[in-house]
């Protein structure tokens, strides 16, 4: 059963998620995300997983694997452009296999 976040907690939650997004490509570590939406660290992994269904790094990584499909799609960048871009810098490949079941230069074509 989830318990429900306190609403002040819950825009805390969103604004930790907006910056997520905004630092992609070097995202804070855990603790400096917390620090700077005023929650301790725990408060922000419950809260997440509660709000987001999935850890504040899944989420990362999941919202980093949708965007490098995306660009891969669009055709407009190299995969190691693209894997820059959403904040890798080695095992990028890897890590879109395990996601996608395919490497990215596969999707290329």
């Amino acid at each position: 059963p989830l318990i429900a976040s306190p609403p002040a907690d819950l825009e805390q939650i969103y604004q930790a998620k907006e910056i997520l997004l905004q630092q992609i490509d070097n995202p804070p570590s855990l603790l400096t995300l917390a620090r700077q939406v005023r929650l301790n660290d725990c408060t922000l992994k419950r809260g997440f997983k509660q709000v987001f269904g999935t850890t504040v790094f899944g989420y990362l990584h999941r919202h980093r694997m949708e965007q490098a499909r995306s660009l891969l799609l669009d055709r407009q960048l190299s995969v190691t452009e693209i894997a820059h871009k959403v904040g890798y810098r080695n095992a990028f490949s890897t890590a879109f296999r395990k996601t996608y079941g395919m490497s990215p230069k596969a999707m290329l074509r």
